[in-house]
């Protein structure tokens, strides 16, 4: 048996459990039916929220219609603008950067394309407009395509806070926007609510902030171990995790033999264990202490994936990633 490809080129789909999508659905709706054009951040964020009076609407209506309006520009990827300001003073400098990063912006709501800095400025840039307190967040985004590998040494990515009653939560609009594939030359629109208010505990497993402050954790991961952590999809909606074991990312087998234990919220019909070439393994499955218990032979060096889903034939979720 081989799992669909799109399994594995699929990002993260769903984040927290705090919150119900229900709770969403006027806004998700205002956001998705909000096609008038704008170059004017201001007041695009303004007329998108006026019918909502809380700020966890006013979040989501713009965090949705982000996701559903800007695609990823994987050329402008490729080819970053090289970007410098020069002046003696550093009031000067603030100035022109200011003055450049509305001008990107601007651009970024013409064109309807961005990167992630683009699709951050544009969430903090309605979220001020709004009355909402915003940060941009730059770290380190772990790659779906190699999550267990070493950290580069600069950040490459970025993604928001949002203080909510007092309270800062995270989200990241570029991977709800959608995702590409291993050598972002193709975008796929594919709208991931998830990475909106995801627990702090959970987002640290694929968003590293170069700030430590921003994990928003008194447990706080390094550098060094960000990587070798498991990997949960704490997005993906159907089948929430409650909690999982090992934490460690790399399964290291006793007697030739492999465990996983994983509690859901609500536990998938069917489960597949498949090792990093979509190849299933015959696994036992037991129910201990609330914990499913998978166990299985190691198979050859490389990945361990866990997958769910409502049947034998139909797609699966991808839910925890180990290496081994």
């Amino acid at each position: 048996m081989r799992l669909s490809l799109l399994i594995i080129a699929l990002l993260p789909l769903f984040s927290t459990v705090t919150f119900a999508q229900a709770t969403f659905e006027k806004a998700d709706a205002r956001a998705d039916t909000f096609g008038l054009s704008y170059t004017d951040a201001a007041e695009l964020a303004r007329q998108l929220t006026s019918p909502f009076k809380t700020e966890t609407e006013k979040a989501r209506v713009i965090y949705t219609w982000i996701a559903r309006h800007i695609r990823y520009d994987c050329e402008k990827f490729k080819h970053p603008e090289t970007v410098r300001f020069s002046g003696q003073k550093a009031d000067d400098l603030k100035q022109q950067q200011e003055k450049w990063e509305a001008e990107q912006i601007r651009q970024t709501l013409r064109k309807k394309r961005g990167v992630c800095e683009d699709y951050s400025r544009l969430f903090k840039s309605m979220c001020d407009a709004a009355g909402l307190e915003a940060a941009v967040i730059t770290g380190w985004g772990r790659s779906f395509y190699q999550p267990f590998r070493k950290l580069p040494k600069k950040p490459n990515h970025a993604w928001n806070a949002v203080k909510i009653d007092g309270q800062w939560r995270l989200v990241d609009v570029t991977w709800a926007a959608g995702y590409t594939d291993e050598r972002i030359k193709k975008f796929t629109a594919y709208f991931q609510p998830g990475y909106f208010f995801t627990p702090p505990d959970r987002f640290v497993e694929d968003h590293l902030p170069l700030e430590e402050r921003w994990q928003l954790s008194p447990c706080l991961i390094s550098r060094e171990a960000f990587p070798l952590t498991a990997w949960s999809n704490s997005a993906q909606k159907e089948y929430p995790i409650d909690d999982y074991w090992p934490k460690s990312g790399k399964l290291l087998p006793q007697d030739r033999q492999m465990e996983i234990c994983i509690k859901f919220v609500q536990t998938p019909p069917v489960l597949v264990v498949a090792s990093n070439n979509s190849l299933a393994l015959d696994f036992q499955q037991t129910i201990e202490d609330d914990f499913i218990v998978l166990r299985f032979k190691a198979p050859a060096r490389g990945e361990v994936g866990v997958y769910g889903g409502a049947d034998k034939k139909g797609k699966k979720e991808w839910l925890l990633r180990y290496a081994y």
